[in-house]
Parts: structure tokens; sequence; C-alpha cells
């Protein structure tokens, strides 16, 4: 039985020997390998070490290539083994839930941590808080030489976690990216210096006053970390008692981030925070991304702004809201998404009549709102014929004033209606370059949209628009010029 069996594996060994992929280099094939690792870096099992699996000469080139084996995402210590063992020398990507790890598992975290180019994990318990960082402080005074991303993510409710101040006694000299979710930096100004992203994130569940960070002490949080690009900060910081406005943080010294691009801001009152920050002039990119639609005071830091990304899953907003973006020279880029799409939509169809002869009495010129808007992007959001009809009425008259959109992007979104043809045909007559990602349904959409209505026009001589709170509230006047 022995022989017959090697004889059939000699047999199938052969036959794989004839297949073309079988005569490729192992340079070659190594690589192919590299980028399937590419493509399924953030699979949690690993789905690209199955190459290894597939035949004798794939597993000695895939043994042989030590950058397949630098993830460990397991929690075997026995994996630990082999990966440390032929990854070599290789830095390590390390990301662990440290749900169920035995203390065993905490004393040999040291063997990987001291490799480890990015550290990642999900912290369950004050116990597992405890032994991984217990594990982390154990190197001192070594600083993990190689470290460039830091994540921890604390999934307790109960309350904020904060990282050890003994963390790190010098900076990493690497340590580019800092993410922490449920968790909060103290006077860990050591971790600080060298960052390019920042993160720190809270859950809506954590009460705001147990939030252990005020914004003075963001701020100054900020001021140690000068060659931040990308900042993203969901409920960092807790809303002082009697604070309703950015004007009362008037006595915090701002801070000068000449790096930033990206801003990612979700909170109450989270305008604050940009009212304390100053950056070059013009912004050549900023991405700013709010779960809750801004105060009106927000324009005063956006003056360069480009690109603005609005999601609003459930907060009710008005039309007014929009006010403080609609005179932005710079902002080509709006991408709405949720309840959002539903209040832009409104805010766009606004024209102005503007009088452009002060001897003249009926001289007057049509300006839209948002007029620098060349591309526009609808996510998540239910139309049907009547809303959709609003918005193609809405972009032949901002096409006719001279504010000709470049781009529609509609995706991830549905269309109550039999069929769709007729209405992309329609765009793509406005609009140069149209994408259509829209599902096609028959139910009534959540909100009922009122953009089917003629494009109204403000004569801006008779309204004072910075005492509306909303454009529901304006006296709208149409000029006889412009009927």
């Amino acid at each position: 039985m022995d022989m017959l069996e090697k004889s059939i594996y000699a047999l199938k060994k052969l036959h794989n020997s004839l297949c073309i992929v079988e005569r490729l280099p192992e340079e070659l094939l190594a690589t192919i390998f590299k980028w399937r690792l590419a493509m399924e870096r953030d699979s949690r099992d690993c789905e690209w070490l199955r190459v290894s699996q597939v035949c004798t000469k794939w597993r000695s080139v895939a043994l042989d290539c030590p950058a397949l084996w630098c993830f460990y995402r397991t929690t075997s210590l026995t994996w630990l083994d082999v990966l440390l063992r032929r990854s070599r020398t290789l830095p390590l990507y390390v990301r662990q839930d440290l749900h169920r790890k035995k203390s065993k598992w905490f004393q040999q975290a040291v063997l990987f941590i001291e490799r480890a180019r990015e550290l990642a994990f999900v912290v369950h318990h004050d116990d597992q808080w405890k032994r991984i960082f217990e594990a982390l402080v154990k190197l001192q005074p070594e600083v993990p030489p190689l470290l460039e991303s830091f994540n921890v993510r604390w999934s307790g409710y109960e309350r904020v976690q904060t990282i050890p101040e003994n963390l790190f006694t010098s900076p990493p000299s690497r340590l580019q990216t800092l993410t922490l979710s449920g968790c909060m930096i103290g006077n860990n100004a050591c971790l600080l210096p060298n960052l390019t992203s920042l993160a720190l994130e809270q859950r809506v569940l954590v009460r705001e006053e147990t939030l252990p960070l005020s914004l003075a002490q963001l701020i100054e949080i900020l001021r140690q970390a000068p060659k931040l690009e990308n900042l993203k900060l969901h409920r960092a910081y807790k809303v002082d008692d009697g604070v309703e406005d950015i004007e009362s943080h008037s006595a915090i010294e701002t801070v000068q981030l000449s790096c930033l691009r990206d801003i990612d801001l979700a909170g109450p009152r989270c305008n604050a925070i940009l009212s304390q920050i100053t950056h070059p002039t013009p912004l050549p990119h900023i991405v700013l991304q709010l779960s809750s639609l801004p105060l009106r005071e927000l324009k005063i830091s956006l003056a360069s702004l480009q690109v603005l990304d609005i999601a609003v899953s459930s907060t009710p907003t008005t039309v007014g809201v929009w006010l403080a973006f609609e005179d932005l020279e710079n902002l080509t880029t709006v991408c709405v998404k949720y309840l959002a799409v539903f209040t832009f939509l409104q805010a766009l169809k606004k024209m102005y009549s503007v009088k452009v002869d002060a001897s003249a009495k009926s001289r007057y010129q049509t300006r839209p709102s948002f007029k620098s808007l060349r591309v526009l992007i609808l996510k998540t959001w239910f139309f049907n014929p009547s809303s959709m009809d609003g918005l193609l009425k809405c972009l032949a008259a901002r096409r006719r004033c001279g504010a000709v959109l470049q781009q529609l992007n509609i995706t991830n979104s549905t269309f109550s209606g039999s069929d769709d043809t007729d209405i992309v045909e329609k765009l793509r007559e406005i609009v140069k370059d149209v994408i259509w990602d829209v599902k096609i349904e028959t139910r009534e959409p959540p909100v009922e949209s009122n953009l089917n209505q003629d494009v109204r026009f403000i004569n801006s001589n008779e309204v004072e628009r910075q005492d509306y709170s909303s454009l529901e509230d304006l006296p709208f006047v149409i000029d006889e010029d412009n009927n």
C-alpha cells in the first residue's frame, strides 16, 4: 500500500510539472504571491497563505518568501513561533483581539512587540488592558525601533481608558500613525512629535461628562504634533458647561498645523476645534466629514475648503445650515450622504438675484448658491420621479447661470420607478460625466421631497442672510428681469 501511495504521489507530481504555471520561475511566483498578499492583507484569516498548501513547489516558494509570514492575527502561541521563524528578520504586522487571551500569551507578547511595525489591539477588560501595557512597558528603556502604527480599541462601556504615561520614555522615531478608539491619550508627549496621522474616537454610548479631555487639553495635544497631516476627532473632548459658541473659547491659544490636509470631525459643537486650528492658505486639499451638520460659525475656518464630505444619519437638519458653505469660492466638490442629501439638494436650488448696477432699478444678475461647485456626489438616498425631476430642473437652471456641473455621482441609492434610462440620458445632457449606480425599486421614499418646485430667486438687496437660521424663513423675491 505504501508503494502504491508513493507511485500515485510521483504521478501527481509529474502531472503538475507539465502545467504552464509550474514552469514559472520561482522569483516570478514569489512576486505573484506578494501581489495576492497586497490584495488580501486585511483578511482576518490570512487567506494569502493558502498558496503554501497547493503543491510542493508552491509550498517551497512560499516558505522561502518571508514577506508572507509577517502578519500575526491568530491566538496560537505555536503559530507565533512559526511566524517568528518563517518571517526571519522582517518587521511584523500584529492585529490582535485580546478576548480570552491567557496569561502565558501576555508573557510572550514581548517577542513580537519588539519586532512590530504595526500594533493593533482590541481590549475588552481591565485585566487585559493592564497586561498588554505591562508587556509594552517591559521594553523600557528600549523603544520598538520599527513601530510605525499603533492602534488601540477599548470595547468597555463603563468608562474611557487612558494610555499609561510611562508607555515610552523616548519618542518612537518611526511612529507616524496613532489611532485610539474608546480610550484616550494622556500626558504622552513621547508619542506625538513625529505623528502624521492622529485619530481619537469615542462611542456614542459613552456619556459626554466622562470624557477625560477638555478642548484646551486637546489643543495642547495637537500642539505637540506639528507634523499632522490627517486628523480624526469623533467626540474626542467634552464640551464645557455653559459654552454655546466658539467665541467662548477665544482665551485658548490657537495651534498651527501647517501640514494638515485631512480633517474628519464628529460630535456636539465639533466646529469649536476648527476655530482653534490655523493652517496655510490656500490649503491644497482638505476633507471635512461630520456626523452632524455644524453651526454657521464654521465658515471662518474654511475659506480655502475644496472638498466637503457630509454624512447625517439621524440628526434633524434644516436648509439653513448650508449657509455656512454656499459662498466658499474654492469649494468645488461636495459629497453628501443619508439625510444630508435631502437638505443639500434643497439648498442647491436657491438662486439669488443680485443687483449689478446701482443706478438702474432693474439691472440684476442671477447668482446660484455653491457657484464654484463642479463635482457632486450623492450617496445612500431614496429618489422618486418627482425629486429626480426637481434635480434635473435645478441642474439645468444652474447651467444657464454659468454654474456648470462637470461630474454627478449617484451611488448606493434607490430610485422608485419602473425605468431609469430616460433619467440618465437627461442627466447626461446637462452634466458631462454621470456615474449612476442606483437600484430600482417600487416603494416610496422615506421623506417626500419638494425638489420639483420651481427655482427660487432671492433679491440680495432686501435680505440679510445672517439674520435667518433657515432658508425657509427668507422672504423670496423674484426679480422681473429673471422670470
